[in-house]
Formats: C-alpha cells, structure tokens, sequence
C-alpha cells in the first residue's frame, strides 16, 4: 500500500501506518486496499484506507446477464449499436425538446407548452 500524507513520517511511523491499516482492512472488509492517508484530526492523527469498488456492472444482452469482458464479438457489436432512449437524449432541455419537435399540423399555444413542461420538472 501507498501512504499518502502531508506529515512528515520516519520509517518507524510508516510501518506502524501500514500495520494498522492492514488491521482496518480486514476488520471494515475493504476491496483491494491501495493507498493509506494519514490526516491530522484536532491533534490526533487519523488514517483511511482507500480501496477500490467491489461493483461491478452487469449488462443484459440478449436474455444473457454478464460483464462485458465475457461478451463475444457479437454481443460487444448488439452493445455498441443500441441506442439511448428517455429524455436524457441530445442533452437538450424540455423547451428545447419542445421546439425541436416538428408537429407542422399542430400550433403549440402556451398554455399546451406549459402543460407538457410540467412533465419534465
């Protein structure tokens, strides 16, 4: 582990860090610990592992729950071609969304503007 710190430590202090945290890691479970820091809390020096998140985001292709790292070349191709949906597209806001809409048969008034508007907040 890495021990990050803005106090100055001698060898003695650093392996008595690195013992602790090995302590923290196995009392408060934590996923592949990496870097040690050690701050100074009203005198007191204080110490947080940081390990990395034991998430990990599963994906559904075709009836199939798994990571991508296990998909074959025909998944990771149905993965890159789908398309995003909801109102999250273009990164536009509703009155945005609103005029980019081609309704050439309808005049949107501003009562009907502010009644589709109020969907969006």
């Amino acid at each position: 582990m890495i021990i990050h710190s803005a106090l100055t430590l001698t060898k003695e202090q650093e392996q008595l860090v690195l013992a602790e945290a090995k302590k923290m890691v196995q009392e408060e479970k934590i996923y592949n610990p990496h870097t040690v820091e050690v701050l100074e809390e009203e005198g007191q020096m204080a110490l947080r592992v940081i390990g990395t998140s034991p998430i990990v985001r599963v994906r559904r292709i075709t009836g199939y729950l798994s990571t991508t790292d296990r998909f074959n070349d025909a998944k990771l191709a149905e993965l890159h071609a789908r398309t995003t949906h909801g109102c999250c597209q273009n990164d536009l806001d509703p009155l945005d969304r609103l005029k980019e809409k081609s309704m050439p048969d309808c005049a949107w008034t501003e009562k009907d503007q502010k009644k589709v508007l109020a969907d969006f907040v």
